[in-house]
């Protein structure tokens, strides 16, 4: 059934981005969506051999972000975007549940399943890249020298932020308004000067933007509209 945000509407361009750089992953095929014909649905998925590796520059995992961050500037045009990681397979009424979650919002996201604020998600890195609970070789290779603490440090001083919430940025939906591209400049910042972990920064960025947003409250890693393909997070 068309979800009565488009009854009526023109067409809807949609654009699912994900980036796929030294071949972290193994390419998925989606099921095909199940959408009104009011909706147009574009995937771009960038790999080496449509987005050359700048590595006199940045990390492929650092470049990867650029995408997910700017998909609106790379492919201008569309009415909405969605980042989608590469190790998430959808299944066929995905893309349409995913606008359900989004509704009239600039922004939807999942909450993490489970913890629920910066610092809970510092302190497991931190026990993992150290070896006090159980030494993450996953962690270790994405996350050692990274400024954590200089992160938290600014994070939580600030008396205007209240760290009560952590959200799942493997997928998320958003309009490219004006807000919403500030907020992805911001983020930007935040990743390149303290912690590629972008899941760290996202709530601070994101309680200062003047962003609408909706919570997806469904675990991001047990949804039946996602599969998630890889087991090593």
């Amino acid at each position: 059934m068309a979800s009565a945000l488009f009854i009526g509407s023109s067409k809807v361009k949609i654009a699912l981005i994900s980036a796929n750089l030294n071949n972290i992953d193994v390419r998925v095929k989606h099921d095909s969506q199940i959408l009104p014909t009011s909706v147009h649905l574009s995937d771009y998925y960038y790999t080496e051999e449509n987005f050359p590796l700048r590595s006199k520059s940045i990390t492929p995992r650092m470049q990867a972000k650029i995408p997910k961050l700017f998909g609106w500037d790379l492919i201008p045009g569309f009415d909405i975007y969605i980042w989608l990681d590469a190790s998430f397979k959808l299944t066929e009424h995905a893309v349409q549940w995913l606008l359900d979650q989004l509704q009239y919002a600039d922004l939807a996201v999942f909450r993490h399943p489970s913890r629920n604020s910066i610092l809970l998600e510092a302190d497991h890195l931190i026990k993992r890249l150290t070896g006090k609970v159980m030494r993450s070789q996953y962690i270790c290779d994405r996350y050692t020298n990274e400024w954590l603490e200089e992160q938290l440090n600014a994070y939580l001083s600030d008396s205007s932020f209240l760290d009560n919430r952590l959200f799942a940025c493997g997928c998320f939906i958003y309009r490219p308004t004006n807000t919403v591209k500030e907020l992805m400049h911001n983020w930007w910042w935040h990743i390149t000067r303290y912690h590629i972990n972008d899941q760290l920064s996202f709530p601070y960025v994101l309680s200062k933007s003047h962003v609408e947003f909706n919570t997806i409250n469904s675990n991001i890693f047990k949804c039946p509209y996602l599969i998630y393909s890889r087991g090593d997070r």
